[in-house]
């Protein structure tokens, strides 16, 4: 017969052994991280969102720092439009989508350049604006900002009629290491001097005007109050 009075090896004598309580458990949910898109997701996903077919070709694709964070994003033309994406954009799951000209032939180039010290590359590009008779090459500066888009500079760098007369600028961007530096010449002129030319001013439009061969001298911009301006 076991002794009900004996003592069990390190501990006191009892009839029972005390069962712990239930711990009450939560399920564990997976956490995934938010993979950032591809180039190739990007660019399906802009072609389904703004309905651009398939053969439009991505242009001037060119990756510089435009945006928040240290990592570069990606800057290309589709169509008349200039996209921007990358992993510090959105977190690498949206895309930034500007239409700055219509028909995709008028956007005659875009790069990127620092012209404002500051480490992060604005966005420059040139498009085409007719004038009935008349066609003009407008260059532009945009900063993109936590809030949209800031313009910098629009100025005038060529005017043509047909291709008989032209007034063509020399658009100096010149980089030097991580900065960049503007300068617009008057560059060259064809069928047009000061006695023929036919405009007796510029339009006061936000667009600084065209620099004329036989009067004007070359423009260096640089960044002051927000914007590009010449000294």
């Amino acid at each position: 017969q076991p002794n009900p009075n004996a003592r069990v090896a390190g501990g006191e004598a009892s009839d029972t052994v005390a069962t712990p309580p239930p711990v009450a458990t939560q399920p564990v949910r997976e956490v995934r991280t938010p993979q950032t898109m591809t180039d190739d997701q990007v660019l399906a996903r802009v072609r389904a969102d703004r309905q651009v077919p398939a053969n439009v070709a991505v242009r001037f694709r060119t990756r510089a720092n435009v945006a928040e964070g240290r990592e570069p994003e990606q800057v290309f033309a589709l169509g008349g439009a200039i996209v921007i994406h990358g992993p510090a954009y959105q977190g690498g799951q949206g895309y930034f989508f500007f239409e700055a000209v219509a028909a995709e032939a008028d956007l005659l180039s875009v790069e990127t350049a620092d012209l404002t010290g500051d480490g992060q590359h604005e966005i420059v590009f040139t498009f085409k604006q007719n004038l009935g008779e008349f066609q003009r090459d407008i260059l532009t500066v945009l900063q993109l900002t936590e809030n949209g888009i800031q313009p910098l500079l629009r100025v005038e760098v060529a005017r043509y009629h047909g291709d008989a007369e032209r007034i063509v600028n020399a658009v100096d961007l010149r980089r030097r290491g991580r900065t960049a530096t503007l300068t617009i010449n008057p560059g060259e002129t064809r069928g047009w001097d000061a006695t023929t030319w036919p405009f007796a001013g510029f339009a006061n439009d936000g667009v600084a005007p065209l620099l004329l061969p036989w009067v004007d001298e070359a423009r260096r911009y640089r960044y002051a109050d927000g914007v590009l301006v010449t000294p």
